[in-house]
């Protein structure tokens, strides 16, 4: 008989705590309860995820040998958010740096590492320009070094909420010296 009992009192109390109380309760409010609305109304993305790294060697016909390696900034990032259905989406838009090593005729003439503060401090002008924008990437455009016998590079920004860009031209001479003008955009079609 008092297994019976036992058995029963344990019945009784299982049955009771079925959560009843929390059917008024909203989902917000449960989740707060045990501390768990905030990693669910943030939704936190970097991109790139990763480190990525892309190394180009190319030696010229004018004599010049570019070395270039671009690689990501894991500590510099840009912030977007976004709030939509009470989620708030935050973006880190991950710049990108890049080390330049030039050469001609077998001497070093620049080393250096672009990177947007460098572009910034050339001018102040871009500072405006570029407040929003992350570092899409550094290209060497072989065309223009060969015509003006010099080496140089195309950086392109981007800014990742209005996807708006802005290129601009670094050319450097034999002697290193080096200069940074704002590229015309073409429009699109």
């Amino acid at each position: 008989m008092s297994k019976l009992l036992v058995f029963f009192v344990i019945t009784i109390l299982l049955v009771s705590c079925d959560g009843r109380y929390r059917a008024h309760q909203s989902n917000q409010d449960v989740l707060k309860e045990h501390k768990l609305y905030e990693s669910f109304s943030e939704n936190v993305t970097y991109i790139p995820e990763t480190y990525s790294e892309v190394m180009s060697d190319t030696l010229m016909n004018n004599g010049y040998h570019v070395k270039i390696k671009t690689y990501t900034d894991m500590d510099n990032s840009f912030l977007n958010v976004l709030k939509k259905d009470m989620i708030t989406h935050k973006n880190y838009y991950r710049n990108l740096k890049t080390a330049v090593n030039i050469s001609k005729d077998n001497q070093n003439i620049a080393s250096t590492l672009i990177t947007k503060d460098f572009v910034m401090n050339y001018d102040a002008s871009y500072k405006a320009v570029l407040k929003n924008k992350i570092m899409q990437g550094v290209w060497l455009n072989q065309y223009a070094s060969i015509n003006t016998n010099s080496v140089v590079m195309d950086v392109l920004f981007i800014d990742p909420k209005e996807n708006a860009t802005a290129c601009y031209r670094l050319t450097v001479n034999d002697n290193g010296d080096y200069s940074i003008e704002s590229k015309p955009q073409s429009k699109a079609v």
